[in-house]
């Protein structure tokens, strides 16, 4: 249900009417943002399709979406890290190779990442945004109804 429901919100503010404004540099919108992202990430772990949709329905440039989700993602991650380290027993732990394959993966992505960002503006950015936002949001859904049908 979880997972249904994270993907089903980045898709429904997606075809909002343009009245329904979820532009995050509004303060009482930033604050609902906040609720929901944190919501997502305590219950799914996952937060990034709810939290994107509120940056790309706003002004700020690319540049400023990457830098405030990065910050924004990182405090999510280690609060995130700290509330479930407490659920989760040692015998979950994961092989060695899996923390330097992490970081491999999250090093080349970053850097593949800033290359694009480099040579795109930012509508292009923001149409990117929405499709790979759509993308995951149908991926969090089909994992939902597997799941439910499971």
């Amino acid at each position: 249900l979880v997972f249904l429901l994270v993907g089903s919100f980045p898709v429904m503010a997606l075809f909002l009417p343009k009245s329904v404004d979820l532009d995050m540099e509004k303060p009482p919108v930033a604050f609902s943002c906040g609720i929901l992202v944190t919501t997502a990430q305590m219950l799914a772990g996952a937060s990034g399709p709810v939290l994107d949709i509120f940056y790309i329905k706003s002004s700020l440039t690319r540049h400023e979406i990457l830098g405030t989700k990065a910050i924004t993602q990182t405090l999510g991650h280690i609060l995130k890290l700290i509330y479930y380290a407490f659920f989760i027993s040692a015998a979950t732990a994961l092989p060695w190779y899996v923390f330097p394959a992490v970081i491999v993966a999250a090093i080349a992505g970053n850097w593949v990442g800033s290359k694009i960002v480099e040579r795109i503006d930012d509508n292009q950015f923001k149409l990117l945004g929405r499709r790979i936002i759509l993308l995951i949001a149908l991926i969090y859904i089909g994992k939902g109804i597997a799941e439910y049908i499971g």
